[in-house]
């Protein structure tokens, strides 16, 4: 029955993929090795390398501070890492990057922050898998000071999910002075100015775009039906009339950011919620592991989006993947 059931599930709903079949870890962090479409990570479903160009280039001219000599308002009380897992052979799309949002100023290189005195609104940072620590980077990574290494495999699906935890635990570890560390992929495009204003205040915080049960795609390991989106700028409020203690919710995993302490309640080695797994993919894993750790803490509020319209979104962010 359980075989017929599961064949069901593929055939009425393709997206159904995403029953586990048996979990991958980092650690003890785990990640499913499947995924349906519009969870996994597409940081390795990129358009051609001409289309990437022509998108990339046009979303910069509407870009608000794209013709301006501006500078990005820094905000001292947000020093934020972004990280963008990518792969070693992803040095045109990398250059790309580096051509356009990364261009602006006060946008820093995580290997240069710092130098010349120059504020720095946000610190980027590409992340590369590599086979050990001794293991050199691309040429690119090199010539530009913007990138680290993490020791994962390469790929997607769980491979990918590997990846953003040893990026928040990287984050953790050598960068101290990082208030905030987000996790971005390689197709999505930031409107910086317009995001850093989102990124929300207080020692707990997770803010990105946030999915329900719905948005997730009505399967059986997705956010709880009854409880729908949070509310109230709070990951731990709910307007559904579910059981709230069970409700939670989760960033779509093209764009996300944790402040340091959430950040380290979710991802440190020995007590972080994600060692509980299995959650399913990563951003679900993120989403489900915040809220724990912050019921265990007891804590009364988790700030997050929850007023954010799919029109401000894109005034945020843009992604290939919706």
């Amino acid at each position: 029955m359980a075989l017929l059931t599961i064949f069901a599930a593929l055939l009425f709903h393709p997206m159904a993929m995403l029953i586990h079949l048996g979990g991958r870890s980092v650690g003890e962090c785990t990640v499913d090795r499947t995924s349906p479409a519009h969870l996994r990570t597409s940081a390795h479903h990129l358009p051609s390398i001409a289309e990437y160009k022509k998108r990339w280039r046009a979303m910069m001219a509407k870009d608000p501070l794209s013709n301006t000599n501006k500078p990005l308002v820094a905000d001292s009380t947000k020093n934020v890492l972004i990280g963008i897992p990518c792969r070693r052979d992803d040095a045109d799309y990398r250059a790309i990057v580096r051509q356009t949002w990364m261009s602006q100023h006060g946008v820093c290189k995580v290997w240069e922050r710092g130098v010349g005195g120059q504020p720095c609104a946000v610190t980027v940072s590409f992340v590369i898998g590599t086979d050990s620590e001794d293991q050199k980077l691309p040429t690119d990574c090199v010539k530009s000071n913007d990138c680290f290494g993490v020791v994962t495999p390469e790929g997607s699906g769980s491979e990918m999910g590997k990846k953003t935890i040893a990026l928040f635990r990287k984050a953790l570890r050598d960068f101290p002075w990082a208030t905030h560390v987000a996790k971005m992929d390689m197709d999505a495009f930031p409107h910086l100015q317009e995001w850093l204003s989102e990124v929300p205040a207080g020692p707990y915080s997770l803010g990105g775009w946030m999915l329900d049960h719905y948005g997730c795609g009505s399967l059986a390991f997705c956010p709880p039906k009854e409880c729908g989106h949070p509310i109230n700028g709070n990951l731990l409020e709910y307007a559904g009339q579910g059981d709230t203690q069970k409700c939670w919710s989760y960033p779509q995993g093209g764009f996300y950011v944790l402040s340091r302490a959430l950040a380290q309640g979710v991802f440190d080695e020995s007590t972080g919620t994600c060692n509980h797994g299995p959650f399913g993919v990563e951003d679900l894993m993120v989403g489900k592991s915040a809220v724990e750790f912050a019921r265990k803490e007891k804590l009364r509020s988790v700030a997050t989006w929850s007023a954010v319209t799919p029109e401000r979104k894109k005034q945020i962010f843009e992604h290939l993947g919706g």
